[in-house]
């Protein structure tokens, strides 16, 4: 929700325009797919200008918009740092 309130606030528009399907981490690095009501593609790519700590882009119009339990399903990278030599086998 926050990068949706950030880019609410950018196209001083109401924040309920936006759609999505599904929650993410803050603290993670993740991508999430959104759809907002009536915005063209072009408009959306100049926020990327402006924008801080998101990255806006994978533009397609759609006919409906997403909603909440849509989504394709989750997939994980991860990726450990600082481990021991000694940790790597329980790990």
């Amino acid at each position: 929700t926050d990068a949706l309130n950030q880019l609410s606030n950018l196209l001083k528009c109401n924040s309920k325009r936006f759609q999505i399907a599904g929650t993410k981490d803050k603290r993670a690095v993740t991508t999430q797919r959104i759809s907002i009501y009536k915005y063209r593609a072009f408009r959306l790519a100049l926020l990327n200008k402006t924008c801080k700590d998101i990255k806006i882009g994978n533009f397609t119009y759609v006919e409906r918009p997403l909603y909440f339990g849509k989504s394709m399903g989750n997939a994980f990278t991860i990726c450990l740092r600082k481990i021991d030599e000694q940790q790597k086998e329980t790990v």
